[in-house]
């Protein structure tokens, strides 16, 4: 699913979503999705915090 090129997470934003969670803004104020495991971010960009988690939850109820 995730391939090897995609944008790294910073380090300071990754320890930020492993306390408060997977949605959060990058440094140029977007919202995305952080794969924890792999320190990258989703390809897509968000408007706002609740349109990613929207993506999210989307992403699971498909995947089950």
């Amino acid at each position: 699913m995730f391939s090897d090129d995609r944008e790294k997470v910073p380090e300071d934003i990754l320890e930020k979503a492993k306390r408060s969670g997977v949605v959060q803004q990058d440094r140029e104020g977007r919202w995305r999705i952080i794969n924890r495991k792999k320190g990258v971010y989703w390809d897509s960009h968000y408007e706002s915090k609740e349109k990613a988690s929207a993506a999210l939850r989307g992403y699971y109820a498909n995947k089950h």
